[in-house]
């Protein structure tokens, strides 16, 4: 799912900065938060790792209406 304001995009590449991954994709949107999938690099090598891991992002308000979520 991609949205026009570029929220998703901008999520994923502070994602992959922060996380120093090679792979970051949103995975599912719940109603208060989504979860990324993540592949990071190995630290032993620097090659991608072979499994993801996953890091909820808290949504702070309703992406339909704008309300903000307690």
């Amino acid at each position: 799912m991609r949205l026009k304001c570029g929220c998703i995009e901008a999520l994923e590449a502070d994602i992959l900065d922060k996380e120093d991954a090679c792979d970051v994709s949103c995975e599912k949107f719940g109603t208060t938060y989504s979860s990324f999938r993540v592949r990071p690099f190995r630290k032993s090598d620097g090659k991608p790792a072979r499994r993801f891991r996953y890091k909820a992002v808290d949504w702070k308000f309703c992406p339909f209406c704008g309300e903000p979520i307690e």
